[in-house]
């Protein structure tokens, strides 16, 4: 072997253990996406309205100001109390959530405000976040900002007239 193949293949793996380190883990697989999705069990959450469970690809438009669309809305029949949301995420990075409350404003008119909370960490534990509305008619709620595939769950708190 000559001196220049072996310097040509040394630089060759240089590069290539290079580009393998910094791309990271691929993320979760589609399957344990699905698992942990299933998985989101509210039945013993205190003040539970309402729940959402979405998924996220790095390749998702950012939601916008005005709602979208692409957001899981929850509508009450009888105008709510809303306390907060419950936030958590498949994975070990962040994402960005936007809650969307829309309350009545009267005369069958309606008011939609966006709550935005940037870099909620993913992982283990859910992330709880103060919205303190009444007579919430909708709650809407995206997620978005993935570093690679996953999936976001969240828990709409407060109270509904009895």
């Amino acid at each position: 072997m000559t001196r220049g193949l072996v310097t040509r293949t040394g630089a060759a793996l240089v590069a290539v253990l290079a580009v393998t380190g910094c791309s990271g883990p691929p993320g979760p697989s589609q399957d344990e996406v699905t698992a942990w999705m299933d998985a989101q069990d509210d039945a013993e959450v205190d003040g539970l309205l309402g729940s959402a469970t979405g998924r996220v690809d790095p390749g998702d438009p950012e939601p916008s100001d005005a709602t979208t669309g692409e957001e899981i809305t929850l509508s009450f029949q009888t105008a709510a109390r809303l306390d907060g949301v419950r936030l958590s995420c498949l994975g070990d990075g962040v994402l960005d959530f936007d809650v969307y409350v829309t309350t009545a404003a009267g005369d069958g008119a309606t008011r939609t405000e966006v709550v935005a909370f940037a870099d909620v960490p993913c992982g283990a534990d859910a992330r709880d976040e103060q919205i303190t509305a009444t007579d919430v008619v909708s709650v809407g709620v995206t997620g978005s900002g993935a570093e690679h595939a996953g999936a976001w769950h969240a828990l709409v708190l407060g109270s509904a007239p009895a």
